[in-house]
Formats: C-alpha cells, structure tokens, sequence
C-alpha cells in the first residue's frame, strides 16, 4: 500500500508582502482542502524564525498517497497559486517525503521529557455532592451555578 506524501514550500519573495498580499496568500490556500482531493491537511503561516534566511511564509500540506500529491501539482487552484506566487518573484525551497511509520517519528515513541519520572497516576477529586455541576458538560461553571 502506498503511504501518504507530505509536501513543504518555503516562499521567499525580493520585498515584503503588502498585508492585502498576505491575506489574498491565505485565502487561496484556504480554498483548496474543499476543492482539491486527496489532501488530508494543510497548514500555511508566516515563519516566525530568525534564521529563514529571508523565507518568509511557510505551507506544509499533507495527501493521502503520491497520485494524490501529483495531481494537486497540476489542479487549477495550486496552478494559480504558484503564478500569483511567482508574479511576485518568489523563490521557493521545496521538500516532499513519505509519511509512514519510518518517517512519523513522534507518532511511534511516546513523548519524554528529560530528567522526568513515569508520572503519578491522575487523581481527580469527586465534586462535592451540594455544588452545582457545570451545564452542559462544558467545563466551564456558569455564575448562576455559584449562587
């Protein structure tokens, strides 16, 4: 069976994007888990790091297989995307990888922290029998409920 495809694009344009640029950016890429299949997420947002080297804006999106991603490449939504893009004179870093259980590191190990012990067992205390209880299982008391 063939694994899922993770693609990666850093975008690196000669100027800052104008905020109206940004968000005509976001809006196209927001389209496309509607309209093009096989994707099974996607995720896009400025970088934050100090060390991009100048790329600014990062999309990482996820297919169910490599036909999957193939096709999305040639899908009139990422075709517009890549010359709305590239009319702005943006450069683009690129990686694509298959998600198995090789790859999907987290996935397959539990999460440690250093230097910690197995935690203690969760102890929850039961709620006190004369208190009112959240309404609707939400969690959150409401102010009626303390009076």
């Amino acid at each position: 069976m063939q694994g899922g495809m993770q693609h990666i694009v850093l975008f690196h344009f000669p100027r800052d994007l104008t905020p109206d640029e940004e968000v005509e950016m976001a809006e196209q890429v927001r389209k496309w888990p509607t309209q093009i299949d096989g994707l099974t997420k996607v995720n896009f947002g400025k970088n934050m790091s100090e060390r991009a080297r100048g790329y600014g804006y990062v999309l990482v999106t996820e297919f169910e297989n490599a036909d999957a991603m193939k096709a999305y490449f040639s899908h009139p939504l990422h075709r517009a995307f890549a010359d709305w893009v590239h009319a702005r004179g943006s450069e683009e870093l690129v990686a694509d990888h298959e998600l198995n259980p090789a790859t999907e590191i987290l996935q397959q190990t539990a999460r440690v922290l250093p230097f910690s012990r197995s935690p203690a067992p969760l102890e929850v205390p039961e709620q006190a029998p004369n208190r009112a209880r959240p309404p609707s299982g939400d969690g959150v008391p409401s102010r009626d409920a303390e009076r």
